[in-house]
């Protein structure tokens, strides 16, 4: 791959900037792709292979940079090289693909299983009303058993979901990997079951599928939900359970086990997630098990 300039960097900023990512990612991607330039600058790199990323981690370490954050720097030089290989006229491959991300190093090692999925569905029952109930198990299906990302449950309209004759019924998902997935039985029923509270509500509160809700015992509903409204909402299910911690990535990893123990295939998974590779997949085939390990 040629030599980067800095021209380069600035337009990933810009295709991040389309792509919908946060101000924080494009801020962070661009600022790993920077000092990774820098860093080949400084050592008058000019064909760029693997060996200069696992020289760039060491060069981090003997920085004393945290491996935590050595890893986040490798999955923005990763997104950046990626970015050059596809705007390339002339089709390249990233020279990074192949290296493995490194692993996270995690205070309070956790792995959800059954057991914690059907705790955490019994918890709604625990943390409100029935509108909010029925939203709290629409939420967690969609996330335990359809692997959607938060960014793309949050920005669900309720136009997104169809159910047909038969009962089954099918999603919508808008994203960074546009896809209609055809939903679990449990997750449809949860979304029915939240649909029929949500049309007791004004017109206002019916178009985005997912409400938040604000005050003492949830008593003020809002039409839309945030980021942080969600990220409450699993705090406040771990809370219950006595889960160390709960986030969408966990029940993300748990849906990739879930649909591999059910017989789906990789390329079925990565279908239904909406992955470009099989990165995460083999994470979870590779850690107990099968069992969504982090």
């Amino acid at each position: 791959m040629q030599k980067i300039q800095q021209p380069d960097i600035d337009a990933f900023a810009g295709h991040l900037k389309e792509l919908g990512k946060s101000a924080s990612t494009i801020e962070s991607y661009t600022r790993d792709a920077r000092r990774f330039h820098k860093y080949l600058t400084v050592n008058r790199s000019s064909d760029i292979d693997a060996r200069h990323l696992i020289a760039y981690q060491e060069y981090l370490r003997s920085k004393n940079e945290k491996e935590n954050s050595i890893r986040r720097s490798v999955i923005g030089i990763r997104q950046f090289f990626r970015y050059l290989s596809e705007a390339s006229p002339v089709h390249m491959d990233s020279p990074f693909d192949e290296i493995p991300i490194p692993t996270r190093l995690d205070s309070h090692p956790l792995y959800l299983v059954e057991e914690n999925i059907e705790d955490l569905f019994q918890a709604c029952d625990q943390n409100g009303s029935p509108l909010k109930t029925s939203r709290d198990r629409a939420i967690l299906a969609l996330l335990a058993f359809e692997g959607m990302k938060a960014s793309e449950l949050i920005g669900c309209d309720w136009s997104y979901f169809l159910t047909r004759r038969d009962g089954k019924g099918s999603l919508h998902v808008r994203g960074e990997r546009n896809r209609t997935i055809e939903l679990h039985e449990e997750t449809t029923h949860y979304l029915l079951d939240y649909r029929k509270h949500c049309e007791a509500l004004a017109p206002g509160f019916r178009k985005k599928m997912f409400i938040s809700f604000k005050g003492r015992d949830a008593a003020l509903p809002l039409p839309t939900m945030s980021r942080h409204g969600l990220k409450f909402m699993l705090s406040e299910l771990a809370h219950t359970t006595k889960l160390r911690k709960l986030n969408s990535e966990l029940l993300r990893y748990f849906a990739i086990s879930r649909l591999s123990k059910a017989g789906r295939t990789n390329a079925e998974i990565m279908a239904h997630l909406g992955l470009k590779r099989l990165g995460n997949i083999a994470k979870v085939h590779n850690r107990n098990g099968g069992q969504a390990h982090l």
